[in-house]
């Protein structure tokens, strides 16, 4: 339960510096709440698909862990 409580508080700081940050660089509150809903709506193609792969590069060795040891312990 703490942890849950650790990872929301960040994730609620790194919202609220994000409305900061637009509000500063002159945006209006609806523009910095839209772009909290929203966060990819300026990337291109391209940048999508960086992410995304990044994104697999990520998940994907916890993804091979998960099956290895799945089919190690029903192999027992």
């Amino acid at each position: 339960m703490k942890i849950f409580a650790i990872f929301l508080l960040l994730y609620l700081a790194s919202m609220f510096f994000y409305v900061i940050v637009d509000l500063i660089m002159g945006k209006s509150l609806n523009f910095a709440l839209s772009n909290l809903i929203n966060p990819f709506w300026i990337n291109r193609g391209t940048e999508m698909g960086i992410a995304f792969v990044l994104f697999l590069i990520w998940i994907g060795p916890l993804v091979v862990f998960h099956f290895r040891a799945k089919r190690k312990n029903r192999n027992k």
